[in-house]
């Protein structure tokens, strides 16, 4: 998405674009308007089953590639095996 928008095939970015140091180099992020906890979605079948991340130790989670999300859960839940959600095409 980064390159993208640096290369202007898009004007702006509205989702799944987390602000860091290194991207704060080469473009302008909007300032925080809304502020939320990081969460799993899960199947409603599986409540009893997942109580908090531990619970996602060995299992296969699927995370948006090179979020902030994909970077919390090799950081937070290393035994978890993180499978790699694909984007939206440009």
């Amino acid at each position: 998405m980064l390159v993208a928008l640096e290369t202007g095939k898009v004007d702006m970015v509205l989702s799944a674009m987390t602000p860091t140091a290194t991207r704060e180099k080469s473009v302008d992020f909007s300032k925080v308007y809304y502020k939320a906890g990081q969460n799993f979605i899960i199947n409603k079948s599986d409540e009893g089953v997942y109580k908090d991340k531990d619970s996602f130790k060995g299992k296969k989670v699927g995370v948006q590639t090179g979020s902030l999300q994909a970077d919390l859960l090799k950081q937070q839940v290393p035994e978890a095996q993180s499978l790699g959600l694909a984007r939206c095409p440009i």
